[in-house]
C-alpha cells in the first residue's frame, strides 16, 4: 500500500505512515494510485518552507521595505499634477484672444518713453508736445472700431486741466484668463504733455504694428475750407478772453436757447456734424467737425460761473474761418469796442540799488528769533508773532514786496495744511537789471526740500500753540531798506526814505491797487476758488481748504475783491 499523504510505499497492514506520520487508509476503503517515480523524487527534494520570525509587514500585507518606493511614487505624482496645472495656466495666460493697435507705432514714439511689461500688464507712458487730443481721439476711435474686440466703457473728463481718461473692456466671445473691470486705459494729460496706455491681461492680447497717425488717421478726402459764425458778432458781445484760435464770452441770464441756435447754424448752414457731447451739472460741452477733416473742428463749452453769469468758450480748428455773416435772432452784430485804457506809467524805483523792505522795521521793530546767514548762501531772519496779527502782517509785507518799484516778481506760491499747521510758501525773483546771487537753503513740506530763490518767504500758522512764524530768506546782494512800519508803509505811497517810521505815509490808504497774491482774480490760489481740496472726481471727503477765508474760496488778502483798498 501507499501513504495517501506523502505517497511513500508502506506495508499493507500499516496504520500510520513511517515517513510523514499521518494515518493511513486501507486499500478497501480507498484505492490510491501509486505515485510515479517523478512524483516521489520531487517529494523527497521539496524544501521545507519555514516562516521568518519577527518580519514586519505594511498594513499587514506588504513588507516595510516597500514604503520608500510608495512615498516616492506619491511625490512624483504630485509633481506631475503641479507641472500639468502650471502648463495649463500658462497656456491660458498666453492664449491670444485679440489684437491691440501698437501705441508706439501709432503715436510714433518708439524708444522714447517709459515702459513696463509683465505677464499681466503692459504699460506705455510717453511725454511729447507733438501728441494732440485729436491724435488721442483717433487712437480711441481705432480701438472702438470693429477691427478690435473692445468696447469703450467709460470716458472720465472731469479731472481738470483738460485731462481725459478712456476705459475699454474686452468684448470678445472667449473667456479671459483673469477678467478685469477694464482691459485698456488710455489717458491724455495736456498739462504734462503726456499720454499713458495701460493694458491688463497683456498676455491674452497681441500688439500689432499700425501706420502712424499722420499716415492714415486723417481722411485724405479734402472737405474744402470750413467756416463758422464769429461768436462775438453772433452773440453781440466782445470776448472777455481771446487767443489765436480760441475765445471766451461772458453771458448773463439763460443763454442756453441762443447757444443751441448757434449749434443749429453750424450744422444746418456750415456743414458741421456733432461728433461728441458731454453734460454734467451746470456744464455743457460739444465738439463738431466738418467731414473727416480733423483741423475743421469747433469745440464749445458752457459753464456756470460763481457770480451767476456764464462762460461760453470756443476753440476752433486751424482750418476754420470765422465769418461775421450770422447773428442770433434779433441781434445786430458785435458792439463797438470800448476805448483802450490809458497806459500805466512805469513807477520810479524806491531805491537805486536792489533792495528788500526791512521786515523788522515793517513789523514795528519786533525782535527776530533768528537773524543769521542761511546754511548755503544768503541770509535768514525768523519771527514768531501773535497768530492773527502775524498772519495779516505777513500778507501785508508780501503785498509791499510785490510793488513793481521793488522789481520783485512772484515766481511760485503754494500752501498745505497738516492737522493744525497751515503753511504758505512764496518765491520771488528779482527782475531788475542788476545780477544777484540767490539764497539757497531748505524748507519742510512733505519732507525737506532744497530751494534757490532771490527771496523766499515761509509763513506758518500754528493753530494749537496760537502763533504765526515767519521765515524770510534773501540774497546777500540785496540791500535791506528801512521804509517804516506797517502803519506808515503802504504800497503806492512809499516815500523812499531809508530811516525810521513815518507818521505821514498813510494818506493814500484808500487808493485801490491790484492784489498780487491772487493775481487779481480774487480767488484762493490753493483751491482755485472752490473752497475745497478735491480728492477725486466726485468726492470732496470734507477736505476744506484752509488757505482761504472761512473756506469759501476767496483770497485772504483782498477778501475776494482782486484789489486792495
Amino acid at each position: 500500500m501507499y501513504c495517501n499523504q506523502c505517497g511513500a510505499k508502506l506495508p499493507d497492514d500499516s496504520k500510520f505512515c513511517n515517513f510523514c506520520g499521518k494515518p493511513t487508509v486501507t486499500p478497501a476503503e480507498e484505492t490510491v494510485a501509486a505515485p510515479t517515480e517523478e512524483t516521489q523524487k520531487a517529494v523527497r527534494q521539496k524544501p521545507v518552507q519555514k516562516a521568518k520570525l519577527g518580519e514586519k509587514k505594511l498594513f499587514g500585507k506588504l513588507p516595510l521595505k516597500w514604503l520608500p518606493v510608495i512615498l516616492g511614487g506619491v511625490v512624483v505624482l504630485i509633481l506631475a499634477i503641479v507641472l500639468i496645472s502650471n502648463a495649463v495656466e500658462e497656456k491660458k495666460r498666453t492664449t491670444i484672444l485679440g489684437a491691440i493697435p501698437d501705441p508706439e507705432t501709432f503715436f510714433g514714439v518708439s524708444g522714447d518713453h517709459d515702459r513696463y511689461d509683465s505677464w499681466h500688464e503692459h504699460n506705455i507712458e510717453f511725454e511729447t508736445a507733438d501728441v494732440t487730443k485729436d491724435m488721442t481721439d483717433a487712437y480711441v476711435a481705432l480701438l472702438s472700431s470693429s477691427e478690435f474686440p473692445f468696447v469703450l466703457d467709460d470716458t472720465i473728463d472731469h479731472f481738470g486741466g483738460g485731462m481725459v481718461r478712456y476705459i475699454f473692456r474686452y468684448n470678445g466671445s472667449q473667456e479671459l484668463y483673469d477678467a478685469k473691470s477694464r482691459q485698456i486705459m488710455v489717458e491724455y494729460n495736456p498739462s504734462y504733455e503726456e499720454v499713458v496706455v495701460n493694458i491688463l491681461n497683456s498676455g491674452n492680447f497681441e500688439l500689432v504694428p499700425i501706420k502712424p497717425y499722420a499716415s492714415d488717421s486723417v481722411s485724405e478726402e479734402s472737405t474744402g475750407p470750413a467756416y463758422a459764425p464769429d461768436p462775438e458778432f453772433f452773440f453781440n458781445t466782445g470776448a472777455a478772453e481771446k487767443g489765436d484760435n480760441s475765445m471766451t464770452l461772458v453771458l448773463s441770464g439763460t443763454p442756453g436757447v441762443t447757444v443751441f441756435e448757434y449749434l443749429s447754424v453750424l450744422t444746418d448752414s456750415y456743414g458741421m456734424t456733432e461728433i461728441d457731447s458731454y453734460t454734467e451739472a451746470e456744464t455743457w460741452q460739444w465738439r463738431l467737425q466738418k467731414g473727416g477733416d480733423e483741423t475743421a473742428t469747433v469745440s464749445i463749452a458752457l459753464d456756470k460761473r460763481g457770480d451767476g453769469d456764464w462762460d461760453l468758450s470756443f476753440i476752433f480748428g486751424e482750418n476754420v474761418t470765422l465769418l461775421q455773416a450770422e447773428t442770433q435772432s434779433g441781434g445786430d452784430g458785435i458792439p463797438e469796442p470800448e476805448p483802450a485804457p490809458e497806459p500805466t506809467p512805469t513807477p520810479e524805483p524806491i531805491v537805486s540799488e536792489p533792495a528788500l523792505p526791512d521786515p523788522t522795521a515793517f513789523l514795528g521793530g519786533v525782535t527776530p528769533v533768528e537773524d543769521e546767514p542761511a546754511d548755503t548762501s544768503g541770509w535768514h531772519v525768523y519771527y514768531r508773532l501773535e497768530i492773527d496779527d502775524g498772519w495779516t502782517a505777513t500778507h501785508e509785507y508780501l503785498d509791499l514786496l510785490s510793488d513793481p518799484r521793488f522789481h520783485f516778481e512772484l515766481s511760485d506760491h503754494f500752501s498745505n495744511t497738516v492737522l493744525y499747521l497751515n503753511s504758505e510758501y512764496y518765491f520771488f525773483d528779482y527782475t531788475g537789471e542788476e545780477s544777484i546771487t540767490p539764497a539757497c537753503d531748505r524748507y519742510y513740506s512733505d519732507g525737506y526740500q532744497d530751494f534757490s530763490s532771490d527771496v523766499f518767504i515761509w509763513i506758518q500758522k500754528n493753530g494749537q500753540d496760537e502763533y504765526t512764524s515767519i521765515s524770510i530768506y534773501y540774497s546777500d546782494d540785496l540791500l535791506v531798506a528801512d521804509l517804516g512800519d506797517r502803519a506808515s508803509t503802504v504800497p503806492g505811497s512809499v516815500s523812499g526814505s531809508s530811516g525810521g517810521s513815518s507818521d505821514s505815509g498813510g494818506s493814500n490808504n484808500n487808493t485801490s491797487r491790484p492784489c498780487n497774491i491772487c493775481d487779481r482774480t480774487g480767488d484762493c490760489q490753493t483751491c482755485g476758488g472752490d473752497g475745497y481740496l478735491w480728492s477725486s472726481a466726485s468726492d470732496k471727503e470734507d477736505r476744506n481748504c484752509y488757505s482761504c477765508r472761512n473756506h469759501n474760496g476767496k483770497c485772504t488778502t483782498c477778501n475776494g475783491k482782486g484789489w486792495i483798498d
